[in-house]
């Protein structure tokens, strides 16, 4: 069916004085997401992650995936942001790539959803967001886009007489 069910949140929370990562059970708006749908490419992606994390589970002791993450620490429990964040940065610079975050990909996304279907709704809903407003702060317009719509819009004075469109 090629949807993915998000129902639960990870924070940071004070837990007996420290400050820990601790599953909530409700997203960050406090609703249910059933989306984004997921490519086919994702899904042998997530089916090695599953047989991995049976064979860490019976191959190390101290692993144990208890709350039945997809990609947990090394040790079963929560990825932290930081660490991914950390990793990124690492391969980044490792390719030389400047400037860029992870967030980047969900801008580039969202943009080329747009620039794909030239439909914002159907960009909000892949998001997940709530309103569309959100939404266009994640889109960017990109050149050739730009190129093909006043190509399009030329063409479309040509049929009614007129030469040149000068914007």
């Amino acid at each position: 069916n090629n949807i993915i069910h998000v129902h639960k949140t990870v924070i940071r929370d004070k837990v007996n004085g420290a400050t820990k990562l601790v599953i909530q059970n409700h997203t960050k708006g406090k609703k249910p997401r059933d989306n984004p749908p997921l490519s086919k490419d994702i899904y042998p992606v997530l089916e090695s992650q599953k047989e991995k994390l049976k064979e860490y589970e019976t191959k190390y002791l101290n692993f144990s995936n208890a709350d039945n993450l997809i990609f947990p620490n090394s040790k079963g429990g929560i990825l932290s942001s930081t660490r991914i964040r950390k990793d990124f940065h690492d391969i980044c610079a490792a390719i030389n790539l400047k400037g860029f975050k992870l967030h980047s990909f969900r801008h580039t996304c969202a943009s080329l959803i747009l620039n794909e279907t030239n439909d914002i709704m159907i960009a909000k809903t892949i998001l997940g967001h709530e309103h569309v407003g959100t939404t266009l702060i994640y889109t960017h317009v990109l050149e050739e886009s730009k190129k093909q719509c006043i190509d399009k819009v030329s063409d479309k004075f040509k049929g009614m007489g007129i030469r040149y469109l000068s914007i």
